[in-house]
């Protein structure tokens, strides 16, 4: 119709009679089946009756014509009969209902779920039924109802779709294959409506479609690119081009074409023609284009292959042709590199080598060197060393740092003949070619034999022609790192070097002295009493270059005593600064910065990293914020940070000395990312702990070490075990460890004197830091013996045998090795590879360190190789040490030990010694060729590690050792002679005898001694030893040690073929270095004291070698980095920012860093994701990095400090200090691992406000005098510590006006102040002070609560505030100054000004000081105060008041006003007001008003408020007309002005007892009432200090006199009085129904407080009774009497039906707060509840224990106690809970199970479905039958009891909305208790986050934001410096205020009580 086309109805025949017949409302066959089915009587023959009445006459229904049970349908596809047999029962689908109840609660899921919608169903009938009519019966739910229902969904369905439908033909009965029943299929097309759809759709138009759809769809036919406009006409013209269209196929409607079926399958097979013509056309193409590719991939490949076959051929006939040529230039180039080498390897050698020889002045290489040397240098014999292919000449760095050297004015006055005159023990000064008889300077004598060791060091360096450059560095090293060990040695060291260059005719040996002393002035320092003689000297007569270089170096270091205290270096020079002085050059070093910026900043061997941070940050740009930075050394496997205090080059010494290197212990910090990696020389640690007088000491927490193992070993002890170790060891024949090779000396040479100081310590105390700590993973392996395992069995079998053989042995044994060490006489002479010292500094690597990253082939050659790479190995070959890398062993693990005994000398005597045991055996070869040494004394001897003792084998061999002379004696000339004193005056035992005739001749093997015998005389008789008498025999001998033996230049120097020939064999070259190596003796050296006079002008020398040296090509690198920010210190500068906050994200990310902890790290990369700061991010905004930089700042404890190694006393466990800028902490490292990977843990923080002053009473001790304690540490680095807090307090306290008590200071002196030590004094200005006197007042830090101070705003909150004492003067020298402290920033609000403005104000308050009126002045100026002479702060003495100076008539005297008339008086007036002018006549009854004011005021303005006063006053008495105000009104009004002008309460005090004073009113109670205007005024407002004690009095006479009418009320009001000025006064004028009890005379009411449970007690409250004295009254009925326990207990007030929580201050008045509570809510409620649970749980009293009992009963119910770790219960748990459920069923008085639904009130929810319930019931079934003698109160005690265990007990829980933190996430639950603010998770309840009570600062309120229903709460967090700031948004915000204050409160109290202990105790830590 709507297209309005010409259309047909096409008739069809349809079924809708049939199915009225059978399913239409009401008589359908199946309705009345259903109503049949309804009816109890009916039947199948009533439900055919039925039928046949009310279809008897349809034509669609037929009845029988027999009467049968039966009728029958003509339905469409033909007549069906019905049999109505059981139709009635078939319609019925009824199930019993309590079988579909099983069914829908079986266990099995499918069969609940199929019965569930069906009772589901019936239950929603029967409720229709019952809401649409009670009288309609429930019809049941019938076979028909359900087909009915269904297709009527089916129907609903069908209209809302577009159906489509499949007929499915059957083809035949038979179900056959391949048959098909034309018949069949015919009657199914008739039937299903098949056929009547075909002609329909023939008749019509079934094709209908759009206009737009038409010519899109055929437009292709046509060749149409456009679609034509969507129209009839143009589908009608492209109809008739396609082809012939007959008439009537098809029809235009309005928006669509009508096609016949016939013509539009015309069109779709013109349609499908085209397309397949166009698929075809793409195809074609497709194949052409694949073809093409085919074609030409074939003809390139072609083309590829022509063209390899061309290059075959070519390179083929090249190859012929660069043969022959290589031939032809290999040897052309044969004759040029043998020219080339002749001429720059083979002449330098020999110019080299002559330079050696020539350097020799004397034969040194006899002198002895420790074995411990020896063997260092035989690991660098191959002229190796690391970084010595890495030093490169560069170009000079373009950061230019300022030397600003100047030498001293007086520097000309210190020649250096004065020094020797003065301090040398001789006066003579000259270079020696012998060993020193005595020391240089004088000294003492324990120290000697260190110089003299020493010197004889010096002479090996400066002579010895056998060394090469690395081993001349290393033996430098050696020499410099004795100075470092022992500062009382430094002075001798550099005296004896310049006595050696002094007059050297040797120009090479002076040069080398020269170089050893400039690297001498590397490393450490001259005493100031050496050090401007030294600086002259170096200056005036230092060659050319070395001048300068000296020079320089000492004023570098003289600087750095000037900025700081007086620092060494902690290693010896590096191999750069050895470089640069021997070629007098500058260094330069390359930084790099974390923003991708390097330079080459120049630097010398005084350099600390926090200068070299300065300059180049200088460079950059940055004025300020240079200060606290320092450099890090990054490596591949590890990070060194560098305190800012030490010097960046010791970073470069502890990479390049060996691991054997007898080095000091470092104090750098390493973040190791890979611990495998870490290099093996490693000797940096991490900060340790402990601090020992003697040794480092391995902790014994160790694995594998006892602590009785480790202890150090004193005196002979010591000694022996040394002596013993290289002897009772197996190792003889095998490698030997390092500890066995110090032990002995290289060269000839007598006993040293190391056994004759026993009791001596061994040296300098070494610093602390003992505890090696490897981070990331890093394990500490324990030295283990090279022996076989030996059980425990045979141990103890052989034990005592064993030791009783030794003890047996150690006397002979001791005795042969001091007889042998005592006679060797010369070592043998050894040579080594030559090498030029100067042109050839270390190359490679050391020879036995292990492959590590550290030893890069460098391709960069800047020093030549050695050519001497292939000469055999150095002399020292014969000394076979081994590296502790070898035994893998480290170095650091091993217990100290120093060198006391060597084995013998080597010697050619073919027959071996026998051993001491049982089987005698030759000696290994190679113990031949060991020589002699000589032990060092132990004074000068570098501490060293020992290893532990190794277990006794029975088949360990004790070897013993004979002297061999291996060389000709010398002639008796040379030899120095012995002592008077010789071996006749004593008379040798037969074993002494024995020991002298093996001198002479090897003995024979003794007799072993059986391990069971001993010998009679060994340990019962008193006589000498043998050891004794041996070196009583030989004393002088080994005290005069042979003298060196000049060189005799008779033969030539051995060729290097003759060397080779050699072997290096010491037999050999014992007797060939004699003869071939003989010099002239040298002329010999003046040491007369040159004469030097003052005419040489010392000048500043500038450096002539302008070179610059660095690394290159090194693994590692150098970074600077912020350590430690000043004071106040700023990152304000971009660059500065932009440093830091990359520094930052670096660490943050690296994972490595050991300062950061890992909720550090963890909140620092929320932060990060917060901001969406990645690594290597650029830019980022300046904002993002301040908050990132501020963060860091803040919370990170310990990432911007720096730390010191420290200790205390024994169980403390402080290892480290870290100083910074908010304070100073104490630390503990601990063992890293997975589950917490920190490696600090913080011990005990300390402000700066804490540290009074910082002192070193002794060496590495510190002294830490704080406010109210005294802290002692130990450190190595106690001067650094000492600097950095004095620089860092000094610039706290800058202009600050506060000091601190160092000591108590108590006078009775009034006017002076007394304070305790720990004060803090504000000072003030004053004049006329005495000298040395100050003048200030005490500060105290008290919480304040905003809502005392703002009242008249809503905020909430409490911070610290400060409290201001009396003023007085003291004496300076008993404080100290401070930082203003933290809680000062809170100033006490003001007060309301008053009407005048602020200038008048002013004015009020300098007239209420002038007059006295203080407490005026208190309200204005809260720090004025001032006492009276004669009172203190507290109570006023009665018995003082009796005096008769504090009447009120000497008040009026004083301070009332005298004299003149007032302005309004009348004249008739005048005589009468000049009277009442005089005092007597002021202070009585007056029935006039006033017109000024009785205290004299400048004001003018305060008469007018006085008149005022004097009116309410006056009209409340009935004295003056009220003119229509109530007395409520009156007392408002009056109580209004005191508050506003808070200078008129003297004045209305004074006013009112002016009017009670002989009062002659003639009303009758105008008395009275006065007295009862004063009561109210007592409680409202206090006097001042200037009034107090009058007004004091006049209330106790008037309360004392005898029949005083008015006794009682003047008591109260003194009671009033009093407590008003402790608690400060009501606030809330008083309303008509407390005013109406007051004048009746009743001044309390009942008030009623709840307990938790609804317990109530009722209070009796007075006019002033505030919420303490509540809160006692109540805690004494529950029997708490102590003053601790009530302070834990808190009031709150609740309104609007609980939804409004108050907590009220302890201060406050109750009747002020139930005034305000009743204007908001009349039904207002107390509450009393404990919040703070510091103080143990009391059980006696029944209130105690029920109170208690339902306040805890709720949070445990909820589960909020007891935190499950993951969720997991034990089994444990599972019947504590259980038992704690019996107890609760008991509290409540019931013997009787409880029911699951009672268990599940006394379980937490999350507890209780952890398992059935029925489990539940079990279990505490269980309990129950525990439980049941106990009674109510004792169910509730022990429930307590059992509660008070769980973590959470005693804290105060709030709910969370939501946070502004990003360490938690919200919302949760905060738990306040005396542990903090405890953040749990809302649903599991586990810990989120914990805040300290220490860090909360306060708390505030915030009203909510608009749409928003609860307040916010500020908690500001952290300390002095940094703070933070967390909102928090809670319905309870001002209760959560009050109990963190509560508990702040609480805490502040503690610490007090804590610190009033006496000022001397002190706290050691």
């Amino acid at each position: 119709m709507r297209e309005q086309i010409e259309w047909q109805q096409q008739p069809f025949s349809h079924n809708q009679a049939c199915l009225d017949l059978i399913a239409a409302k009401p008589h359908g066959i199946l309705r009345i089946l259903d109503d049949q089915c309804g009816f109890p009587q009916a039947t199948d023959h009533t439900f055919l009756q039925k039928c046949h009445y009310h279809h008897g006459n349809n034509p669609l229904y037929a009845r029988p014509k027999m009467p049968l049970p039966e009728f029958t349908v003509k339905h469409y596809a033909g007549k069906v009969t019905y049999q109505v047999h059981k139709f009635l029962d078939k319609n019925f689908d009824m199930v019993r209902q309590d079988v579909l109840d099983l069914f829908s609660h079986s266990k099995n899921r499918m069969v609940s779920s199929i019965f569930l919608k069906h009772s589901e169903s019936v239950s929603q009938q029967r409720s229709n039924m019952r809401r649409s009519s009670a009288a309609r019966r429930y019809q049941a739910n019938t076979v028909s109802a359900k087909f009915q229902s269904s297709l009527q969904e089916l129907l609903e369905k069908m209209e809302r779709c577009n159906p489509y439908f499949v007929r499915c033909m059957k083809p035949n009965h038979r179900k056959e294959p391949g048959v098909f029943d034309m018949e069949l299929i015919s009657t199914q097309l008739h039937y299903s409506g098949i056929m009547e759809t075909i002609h329909i759709r023939k008749e019509g138009y079934p094709i209908r479609m759009h206009f737009r759809s038409f010519l899109s769809r055929y437009k292709a036919l046509l060749c149409l690119r456009d679609l034509p406009p969507a129209d009839g006409e143009n589908c009608v013209t492209m109809l008739h081009k396609l082809g012939p269209v007959k008439n009537g196929s098809y029809q235009l409607g309005v928006s669509k074409i009508f096609l016949k079926e016939e013509l539009y399958q015309l069109l779709e097979g013109k349609r499908d023609r085209l397309l397949n013509i166009a698929a075809m056309t793409l195809q074609r193409y497709t194949r052409l284009c694949f073809a093409r590719k085919k074609f030409t991939k074939l003809r390139q490949c072609v083309t590829l292959f022509k063209a390899r076959c061309r290059g075959y051929l070519c390179r083929k006939k090249f190859a012929l042709r660069r043969k022959y040529l290589i031939r032809f230039r290999s040897a052309v180039l044969l004759i040029v590199n043998r020219q080339r080498y002749m001429r720059t390897v083979v002449e330098p050698a020999r110019k080299a080598e002559e330079d050696r020889i020539n350097r020799e002045v004397v034969n040194v290489t006899t002198l002895p060197i420790p074995a411990e040397l020896a063997a260092l240098l035989q690991a660098a014999s191959g002229g190796e060393e690391l970084h010595s292919d890495c030093l490169a000449v560069v170009q000079a760095p373009k950061v230019q740092v300022d030397p600003q050297l100047t030498l001293p004015l007086d520097i000309n006055n210190y020649l250096m003949t004065h020094y020797i005159r003065a301090i040398f023990r001789e006066p003579l000064f000259g270079m020696l070619t012998a060993p020193l008889e005595s020391s240089l300077t004088r000294m003492d004598e324990e120290l000697k034999q260190g110089a003299l060791n020493v010197f004889i060091l010096i002479l090996r360096f400066m002579g010895d022609p056998n060394l090469n450059g690395a081993q001349e560095n290393l033996f430098g090293n050696y020499i410099i790192q004795r100075g470092l060990a022992n500062p009382s040695l430094r002075d001798e060291i550099l005296a004896q070097v310049a006595n050696q260059v002094w007059r050297n005719p040797n120009i090479l040996n002076s040069e080398r002295g020269w170089l050893l002393l400039s690297s001498c002035l590397s490393a450490f320092l001259p005493s100031q009493r050496q050090a401007k003689y030294l600086l002259k000297f170096v200056s005036d007569y230092g060659p050319e270059g070395y001048d300068c270089v000296c020079q320089h170096r000492l004023l570098q270091a003289l600087q750095q005593m000037n900025v700081g205290p007086e620092y060494v270096r902690t290693y010896p020079p590096c191999l750069l600064e050895w470089t640069a002085n021997r070629k007098k050059a500058h260094t330069v070093l390359h930084i790099h910065c974390f923003d991708g910026v390097s330079f080459l900043c120049p630097l010398h061997s005084w350099t600390t990293g926090e200068e070299m941070a300065k300059d180049i940050l200088q460079h950059r740009g940055v004025v300020e914020g240079r200060r606290g930075w320092s450099v890090l050394l990054k490596e591949p496997a590890q990070w060194v940070e560098l305190e800012g205090s030490d010097y960046v080059l010791d970073l470069m010494s502890d990479l390049e000395l060996s691991a054997d290197f007898p080095k000091h212990n470092s104090y750098f910090i390493i973040s190791a990312q890979e611990p495998t990696r870490v290099r093996a020389n490693a000797s940096i640690s991490l900060l340790g702990g402990g601090f020992n007088m003697n040794d480092d000491v391995i902790s014994s927490a160790i694995t594998g070490f006892d602590g009785p193992d480790l202890e150090p070993q004193k005196g002979m002890d010591r000694y022996l075990d040394s002596l013993f170790d290289p002897v009772l060891s197996d190792g003889a024949g095998e490698v030997e460890s390092a500890a066995g090779l110090y032990s002995r000396m290289k060269g000839a040479g007598g006993v040293g004197g190391g056994w004759q100081q026993q009791g001596q310590s061994a040296g300098p105390p070494p610093p602390p830091g003992a505890v090696r700590v490897l981070p990331v993973g890093g394990v500490m392996s324990p030295p283990i013996a090279a022996v076989a395992p030996v059980t425990l069995d045979e141990r103890q079998a052989v034990l005592a045998q064993q030791q009783q053989a030794i003890v047996n042995q150690q006397a002979i044994i001791m005795a042969q090795q001091m007889t042998m060490q005592a006679m060797a006489m010369v070592g043998s002479p050894v040579t080594s590879p030559p090498t030029s010292p100067i042109t050839s500094p270390p190359m490679s690597p050391l020879l036995h360190h292990p492959p590590s990253p550290y030893t890069p082939a460098s391709p960069y050659a800047v020093i030549p190789p050695s050519p001497y790479a292939n000469i055999p190995p150095s002399p020292y070959a014969n000394f076979t040490p081994t590296t502790y890398a070898a035994a893998n062993i480290p170095p650091q693990a091993q217990p100290p030990a120093e060198p006391q005994t060597q084995p013998p000398a080597p010697h050619n005597n073919p027959n071996p010694q026998p051993s001491a045991t049982k089987t005698n055996k030759p000696e290994p070869p190679q113990l031949k060729a060991n020589a002699a040494a000589q032990v060092q004394s132990g004074k000068d001897s570098v501490p060293r590690r020992k290893a532990p003792g190794i277990p006794i084998n029975k088949d360990t061999r004790v070897k013993k050792f004979a002297p061999v002379v291996t060389s000709p004696p010398p002639p008796a000339e040379e030899v120095v002679k012995y002592s008077a004193r010789s071996s006749d005056a004593i008379v040798p035992s037969q074993d002494i005898q024995e020991i002298i005739k093996r001198y002479n001749s090897p003995p024979p093997p003794p007799d072993p001694l059986p391990p069971g015998k001993r010998r009679p005389e060994g340990k019962f008789k008193k006589m000498q030893t043998p050891r004794d008498e041996a070196l009583q025999i030989l004393k002088p001998q080994m005290d005069n040690p042979p003298a060196p033996q000049p060189k005799r230049p008779d033969a030539p120097s051995p060729s290097a073929s003759a060397m080779k020939e050699a072997g290096f064999k010491p037999t050999r070259n014992t007797k060939t270095r004699g003869p071939d190596r003989r010099l002239l003796i040298p002329p010999p050296v003046s040491r007369e004291l040159p004469v030097e006079t003052e005419t040489i002008q010392t000048q500043l020398h500038q450096s002539t070698n302008e070179e610059h040296y660095t690394y290159t090509n090194v693994p590692w690198r150098l970074y600077l980095r912020k350590e430690v920010f000043y004071p106040k210190d700023s990152f304000n500068n971009p660059l500065v920012l932009d440093l830091i906050f990359k520094q930052i994200v670096n660490d943050t990310l690296s994972e490595a860093c050991v300062r950061i902890t890992r909720d550090e790290r963890q909140k620092m990369k929320a932060l990060f994701a917060k901001h969406g700061v990645e690594q290597n991010m650029d830019p980022v905004k300046e904002h993002v990095k301040k908050t990132i930089v501020t963060a860091a700042r803040e919370t990170w404890e310990i990432y911007f400090s720096r730390l010191f190694p420290a200790s205390g006393s024994v169980g403390t466990g402080v290892q480290v200090l870290s100083v910074s800028h908010s304070g100073m902490k104490l630390l503990k490292t601990v063992k890293s691992n997975a589950a917490a990977p920190d490696y600090f843990r913080v011990l005990r923080p300390y402000t700066y406000a804490d540290i009074l002053f910082v002192t070193i009473p002794s060496e590495n001790m510190l002294e830490f005098n704080l406010t109210n304690e005294k802290l002692i540490l130990f450190s190595a680095k106690a001067p650094q510590v000492k600097h950095l807090i004095d620089t860092f307090i000094s610039e706290i306290k800058k202009d600050s006006d506060y000091v601190i008590a160092e000591r108590n200071f108590v006078t009775d002196d009034r006017s002076m102040l007394s304070f305790h030590k720990g004060d803090i004094i504000r000072l003030q200005v004053m004049d006329g002070l005495e000298k040395g006197h100050s003048y200030g007042c005490v500060v105290r830090k008290k919480v304040v609560f905003l809502e005392d101070l703002k009242r008249d705003t809503q905020d909430f909150g409490w911070k610290f505030g400060a409290v201001f004492g009396r003023s007085g003067a003291f004496p300076g020298e008993c404080v100290h100054p401070i930082a203003p402290p933290d809680f000062l920033s809170l100033p006490l609000d003001r007060k309301a000004e008053p009407r005048g403005g602020a200038g008048q104000f002013a004015v009020s308050s300098a007239v209420a000081v002038a007059v006295a009126s203080t407490m005026a002045a208190h309200e204005i100026d809260q720090t004025i105060e001032v006492c009276l002479d004669g009172f203190s702060d507290g109570d006023l003495d009665e018995r003082m008041l009796q005096d008769s100076k504090y009447d009120m008539l000497e008040f009026a005297k004083k301070y009332f006003r005298q004299g003149t008339n007032g302005r309004g008086d009348s004249l008739k007036s005048k005589s009468k007001n000049r009277d009442s002018r005089e005092p007597t006549e002021m202070i009585k009854f007056s029935k006039t008003p006033l017109t000024e004011s009785l205290i004299e005021f400048t004001d003018p303005a305060m008469n007018r408020v006085a008149a005022d006063l004097f009116l309410s006053v006056m009209r409340f008495m009935g004295d003056s007309p009220s003119r229509g105000s109530t007395e409520q009104e009156v007392i408002s009004t009056f109580l209004k002005l005191i508050g506003e002008f808070t200078l008129m309460r003297d004045e209305a005090y004074c006013q009112l007892l002016k009017q009670l004073t002989a009062n002659t009113s003639s009303k009758p109670d105008s008395c009275q009432r006065g007295w009862r205007l004063l009561y109210i005024l007592t409680a409202f407002h206090r006097c001042s200090e200037v009034l107090k004690p009058f007004l004091l009095k006049y209330l106790q006479q008037a309360s004392r006199s005898a029949g005083a009418q008015y006794q009682g009320i003047a008591k109260a009001c003194e009671q009033n009085l009093k407590k008003t000025f402790q608690y400060g006064g009501r606030i809330v004028p008083p309303n008509s129904m407390e005013l109406k009890a007051m004048m009746a005379g009743r001044s309390s009411k009942r008030q009623l407080f709840l307990f938790p449970g609804g317990i109530e007690r009722h209070v009796k409250i007075k006019t002033c009774s505030v919420a303490l004295e509540v809160i006692e009254e109540l805690c004494y009925e529950m029997s708490l009497h102590r003053l601790e326990a009530m302070e834990e207990y808190a009031i709150f007030l609740v309104t609007n039906r609980g939804q409004n929580v108050r907590p009220l201050n302890k201060h406050e008045y109750i009747l002020d707060v139930a005034t305000e509570a009743e204007l908001v809510d009349t039904n207002y409620s107390f509450w009393f509840r404990r919040v703070i649970w510091t103080q143990p749980l009391k059980f006696e009293n029944e209130l105690c224990v029920a109170m208690h009992y339902n306040q805890i009963l709720p949070d445990y119910r909820k589960g909020l106690l007891n935190v499950l770790p993951h969720g997991k219960v034990s089994e444990q748990q599972f019947h504590q809970i259980s038992k704690l459920a019996a107890l609760q069923h008991r509290a409540k008085d019931i013997i009787f199970i409880p029911s699951i639904h009672e268990l599940s009130e006394y379980i937490a929810t999350p507890l209780f479905k952890k398992q059935p319930p029925q489990q539940w019931v079990t279990m505490v079934t269980q309990h129950m039958q525990q439980v049941q003698t106990l009674n109510p109160h004792q169910a509730r005690a022990q429930f307590l009891g059992l509660v008070s265990a769980f973590p959470m007990f005693g804290s105060s829980f709030f709910y969370i909305q939501s946070s502004s933190s990003t360490t938690f996430y919200a919302p949760c639950i905060v738990a306040v208790s005396q542990h903090g603010l405890h953040f749990l998770h809302k649903n599991t309840h586990e810990l989120m986050a914990v805040v300290p009570l220490v860090e909360i600062q306060s708390s505030r309120t915030q009203r909510p934001n608009a749409g928003t229903s609860y307040p916010y709460v500020d908690l500001t967090l952290g300390d002095t410096n940094t703070q933070r700031v967390i909102q928090l948004q809670l319905e309870q915000g001002l209760e959560l205020c009050r109990v963190i204050a509560m508990q702040v409160e609480n805490m502040m109290s503690v610490r007090e009580k804590r610190l009033t202990l006496p000022p001397s105790e002190i706290t050691m830590l």
